[in-house]
């Protein structure tokens, strides 16, 4: 005949499992966390000043983009008119509906997007030597107790 084994034994099993798999990702978080915080920080850095140099004119159109993003989200009143400073130093009145179909709002966003996406990538090998260094103290610091 076979032993069954009683509940609580086996909701135990389950917990103790359970705790495991957890700190088996906590110690995979604690490995990764210095390399993504290092790209992260090299990233953010390379995108200001980026952004800083060849973003200025185009600064007024992406913050009426986030802005009318973030009035149709509410889903208020899509005809509500928006000031747009063009590049130029004017500001025209546009409807928050239209403000992402505008050419030079459009251009405006792809250059942001092209210098994330350039500094992501130029900031990918600081990261690693960052990160590496990073890596290098410590194991000097074992060997130097």
């Amino acid at each position: 005949m076979r032993h069954i084994e009683p509940l609580t034994s086996l909701t135990a099993g389950i917990a103790r499992r359970l705790q495991l798999g957890t700190h088996e990702l906590l110690i995979a978080w604690q490995s990764s966390k210095v390399p993504v915080l290092a790209l992260a920080f090299c990233w953010a850095v390379l995108f200001a000043l980026a952004a800083g140099c060849w973003l200025v004119p185009e600064l007024g159109l992406l913050l009426a983009r986030v802005r009318s993003s973030l009035w149709l989200m509410t889903g208020i009143a899509p005809f509500e008119l928006l000031d747009v400073e063009l590049r130029d130093g004017r500001v025209i009145l546009m409807p928050v509906g239209s403000v992402r179909y505008d050419s030079l709002v459009g251009a405006a966003v792809a250059k942001a997007a092209h210098l994330a996406l350039l500094s992501l990538m130029a900031a990918w090998p600081l990261s690693v030597v960052l990160a590496s260094r990073w890596f290098r103290r410590g194991r000097d610091m074992d060997r130097a107790v």
